[in-house]
């Protein structure tokens, strides 16, 4: 909400967690007042020149040098209360942009909403890790508390799926942790070599959930996962009894089999259940391109649903357990080609063919090596797209995926744009949101 009291009638109140430093200005109540001038989404604090900003606050708790403040805005500018805490020496917990420590989340909770345009009082209530960080709460009884709301907030997915995310890191309040289910059995992807230490909390919290084991998959530098294959995501499980060595999961009626102890990947990506749903939909007696095709979840998905299915991965041992899944879905062979293959130079070949799909699958990994040769989301995933745009049939459709964290919605999106314009089939232009101008 941009909207000021100088503008309209919005009443809008927030809480944060805040340490106060020695040399703070803060006193138990009061009005801060500065002038702000916002550059590239972030703000700083100017003599002349900026934008007036006034903040009134109120301290509700004080615990230590850590406080609990309310907070009232009487204009609306770029991360205005953040700014206006941290200069008067009482930075926002987590809000290490403006000098805040570190911390599982930003301490800055929307509480309020009054007044014009709003019908009706919109409030929230604060989150219980405000509770917890205030009252010194170990970061057990933190890890434990986030933890069960995720497995609430999941609870009705088992009997639609047994291989699911029951914690999305930041999403869920932890961030540096995700625990995907897979059935009984639970793999932690660490990606915060802080976290490592409080492990046994995490444990104690999946075992209290009904998990019989969980497997350690920590998720460092590409470059050192070769070296310490063995320590990064070890055989044995943390805690708990051994799940079978393949281990079948259902997904919405789909078979799929799995191997929690075989290296950092266990043969199905959970995140991308939504995704097989839609093409699940979209799929009957079409013609199905797979690339970087893994275990074969979207192809096997695509032949439930009547697809003919063309498979491509540079992993033999990958491609074998793509046709174990489609034997535990009682589908034949028949009609459904498997290419152990270096995906870019398949793209090639099938655009010199004139080959044509109905359906393509553009889920690549951020990084892996081919032979002597690199692919990376940066150097060619825009060049991949592109011949993924010429093998299309006329209303055809490309489900194109990435889990690069370093490119942002808006990168991904141009990068396709650009890669449809090269393939001579531009893709129109997107209306623009109106809640996002």
């Amino acid at each position: 909400v941009t909207r000021s009291r100088e503008e309209g009638t919005l009443k809008r109140i927030y809480r944060a967690l805040v340490r106060i430093s020695p040399s703070a200005r803060l006193a138990e109540s009061g009005r801060i007042e500065l002038l702000l001038d916002a550059d590239r989404g972030r703000s700083r604090v100017v003599e002349r020149g900026g934008k007036r900003a006034v903040t009134h606050y109120h301290v509700l708790e004080r615990r230590g040098d850590l406080a609990l403040v309310e907070l009232s805005l009487e204009t609306g500018r770029t991360h205005q209360i953040r700014v206006s805490l941290a200069y008067v020496g009482a930075p926002v917990m987590g809000d290490v942009e403006y000098g805040g420590e570190p911390a599982e989340r930003l301490f800055l909770h929307a509480a309020e909403l009054s007044g014009a345009p709003l019908p009706t009082v919109v409030t929230s209530p604060m989150p219980e890790a405000f509770v917890a960080r205030l009252e010194g709460r170990s970061i057990r009884a933190r890890l434990r508390d986030s933890l069960l709301d995720a497995a609430l907030l999941r609870a009705p997915l088992p009997s639609r799926t047994t291989a699911f995310r029951l914690c999305n890191g930041e999403g869920d309040g932890i961030p540096g942790l995700v625990v995907d289910g897979y059935g009984p059995y639970a793999a932690l992807g660490v990606y915060d070599e802080a976290l490592l230490p409080h492990l046994d909390d995490v444990q104690a919290t999946l075992e209290e959930i009904g998990y019989r084991s969980a497997y350690l998959k920590q998720r460092v530098r590409a470059d050192l996962r070769a070296e310490n294959a063995a320590e990064l995501a070890p055989e044995l499980p943390l805690f708990g009894e051994p799940a079978p060595t393949e281990l079948i999961v259902e997904e919405y009626g789909m078979q799929i089999a799995v191997s929690l102890a075989d290296g950092l990947s266990t043969g199905l990506f959970v995140d991308q259940r939504d995704n097989r749903q839609k093409l699940h939909a979209v799929s009957a007696d079409k013609r199905l391109l797979n690339l970087f095709c893994y275990t074969g979840s979207f192809s096997v998905t695509a032949a439930r649903a009547g697809a003919r299915t063309t498979s491509v991965d540079l992993s033999g041992r990958a491609l074998a357990r793509a046709k174990r899944n489609f034997e535990l879905n009682s589908l034949a062979l028949e009609g459904h080609q498997f290419f152990k293959d270096d995906a870019m130079k398949y793209l090639e070949r099938a655009v010199r063919r004139g080959e044509v799909f109905d359906r393509i699958v553009l889920d690549p990994p951020s990084f892996a090596t081919v032979g002597k040769g690199t692919f990376s989301v940066k150097g060619r995933y825009q060049e991949a797209a592109t011949a993924c745009v010429r093998l299309l049939a006329p209303h055809g459709s490309l489900l194109a995926v990435t889990n690069h964290t370093k490119t942002s919605l808006p990168a991904f999106r141009s990068m396709l744009h650009e890669a449809a314009a090269r393939a001579g089939a531009p893709m129109p232009a997107r209306r623009p949101n109106p809640s996002s101008r």
